[in-house]
Formats: structure tokens, sequence, C-alpha cells
């Protein structure tokens, strides 16, 4: 998406023009960088691209062009300046470099809110699990994941990590995903270099002190815990519909905060992306129903 300004005499007109790239080829990677090289010489133009994002994010979105149909990445400033509108989509999926807090994302905090509390859902990774406090006021409590922590440096992984979903190994997010005998779904494998970004709450400190206690001050669901089995470790969650505002049913909202869930990987190869791909498709389907 481009932005310009028509001037003409005293009267300016801002007009965006947009580019649609409809495949997966090498080729529409690099219109973008040669778009991007032009801004250089035009600096009253701006360009709403997937390059402008962090590389954890930018690698997801081009995923999502790449292999989700009838998606679209969306920047925060076409939603503030109305030329995109939340409610044209079934679901949005938010998936944030950590240092993204708080930004731009603030501003746009009443627009994701009527989104949500009018049935809109939301698919809320990484750092977009951190939203769901008063910002888009989806948890009950208004609070963010209790446990926050990682994402400054890379440390190459010793051993496999993974999503252990025990206990809820039939929910749809986990179809035909390889599940472990340890109750795991290996997201990513040993030799790939990891932040460690993790957004999860401990559900047996003081802020709640039980899982029950959790359920019932959050309204989410667990639907994941670490690495490791451990119930009061909740790195994935469910927020299903309820009456936030009379007359309407909200949308449902599904976190994943594991720091097994990481789609940039500076060094290494990752044998157990297809399955990072998979929970990501299963989530965005059971999210369109």
């Amino acid at each position: 998406m481009i932005t310009f300004v028509s001037s003409c005499r005293e009267k300016n007109k801002t007009f965006k023009v947009g580019v649609s790239q409809c495949s997966a080829e090498k080729w529409r990677w690099q219109t973008n960088d040669e778009i991007l090289r032009e801004l250089m010489f035009h600096p009253d133009l701006d360009v709403e691209s997937v390059e402008e994002l962090g590389p954890e994010a930018a690698a997801a979105a081009r995923w999502m062009l790449e292999n989700v149909s009838n998606s679209r990445f969306v920047s925060l400033s076409s939603l503030l300046d109305g030329s995109v509108k939340l409610s044209d989509f079934k679901m949005v999926w938010c998936h944030f470099d950590w240092t993204d807090w708080p930004g731009v994302m603030w501003d746009t905090r009443d627009l994701f809110n009527d989104y949500y509390i009018k049935g809109g859902n939301i698919l809320a990774s990484r750092d977009g699990a951190r939203y769901i406090n008063d910002v888009w006021r989806v948890a009950r409590d208004q609070q963010s994941p209790n446990n926050m922590f990682g994402g400054d440096n890379y440390e190459t992984l010793e051993s496999d990590l993974g999503l252990n979903v025990t206990g809820h190994e039939n929910h749809p997010i986990y179809s035909g995903l390889p599940i472990e005998t340890d109750g795991r779904i290996l997201l990513m494998s040993a030799g790939c270099a990891n932040s460690n970004r993790t957004l999860q709450w401990v559900a047996d400190w003081d802020a709640y002190g039980s899982v029950e206690i959790w359920q019932e001050r959050t309204g989410a669901t667990a639907l994941g815990s670490g690495n490791d089995f451990d119930p009061n470790r909740i790195t994935t969650a469910e927020f299903t519909p309820r009456e936030v505002l009379s007359g309407y049913m909200s949308g449902y909202v599904i976190t994943i905060g594991t720091p097994a869930y990481e789609w940039y990987v500076p060094t290494g190869e990752n044998l157990y992306k297809e399955n990072i791909q998979k929970l990501t498709k299963n989530a965005i389907n059971y999210l369109c129903q």
C-alpha cells in the first residue's frame, strides 16, 4: 500500500494505491525490495509493507500471505486512518515482536475492542497476547499474562522445544499434529537459535492461586503449558464468546505465548516448522468458522 499527497495550490489530497501480488514466487519479494528502494528518492511517499515489521512478525506475515487464502497484511496505520475496517474480516491474527510494546497498538485499542465485543475473532500470538488486558479488554480481569520474559538475545537450543498439550489433545487447533508420548507437540528443533520469548500465566502465583481461580478471573480456558507439563504454567489459552456489551456476543480469542512458537530462526534449520505452520492454520480455520 502506497500513500502519497497530491497538492494543487493550497489544497492537498491524500491518495492510497494498493499493489496486489497474488503469488508466492520470489519475484513478489523482489518487487517489495524495489518499491522500498525507490522510496529513498521520494520522501513524500509512505509505504505500508510487511518489510516494515521486525524480523519475527515479518516472517510470520510472509508465510501467511503465501499459504493462507484470502489473507491480507493490514498495517495499524491503515486502521487508524479508516482506510481498512476490522469488521471486514472474520478473524485477525496479531503476531508482534516484543519490542513493539506499546507503540501504535495503544492508539488502536478502541478499534480492536469494538471488533472483539461485536463478535470478531482474534489469534493473539507472541506479544499479541499482551493486549488481552485493558487494551483490548478481552480478559475478565483485564490483565496480561503474569509471567513474561525473554526476547533479548538468541541462544542455540540444546534439545527440541515444544508445547505440552496434555489434557487438551482433542482441541481442533491440534488436529493432525503429531503428539509425543510425553504430551508435547514439537515446534522447534535442537540446534536452532531461539529468543525464549515467553508469555504465560502462572496460575498458582498470588494473583490467582490455582487454575480454577485463574479460569474464573480471566474467563479463559487453558489449552497448553510449556515444554514440560505443568498445568499451572499456561502458555496457550482460549477465551470463548460472552456478552460483554448488551445485545452482542464477543468473538473467540486464542493466545499462544510458548517460546517454541517462533517464526524467525536466524541460525539453524527448524525440522518442526511444519508443525508451527499446521498449528497456525488450524487456529485460523477454527476462528474463521
